[in-house]
């Protein structure tokens, strides 16, 4: 079974004046078309500030969430090459 969440996309000033994307999740539906509704109903993309660049607020992306894993994709747990050569070495 699937699962769909909804995410509100916007900008924050980096520091500079540049606008650096953030990603939050608000709510998650048990089907696509709920959260195709939720989006359609609350999404609203509009500039909130200029300090610089324009930063933009309001967007909205529905996702497909994994429900399942294959510890294989878990790159991080792959010891490096390195390691790999002095095992060999002993």
């Amino acid at each position: 079974m699937s699962k769909f969440a909804v995410f509100h996309i916007f900008d924050v000033d980096g520091g500079f004046g540049d606008a650096i994307a953030q990603k939050e999740i608000i709510c998650i539906f048990d089907t696509e078309e709920e959260a195709n509704n939720f989006k359609t109903k609350y999404e609203k993309p509009h500039v909130y500030d200029t300090p610089y660049q324009s930063l933009e607020c309001g967007i909205l992306e529905v996702m497909e969430l994994p429900t399942s894993y294959d510890e294989k994709s878990f790159w991080w747990l792959r010891e490096s090459e390195e390691e790999e050569e002095d095992d060999d070495d002993c």
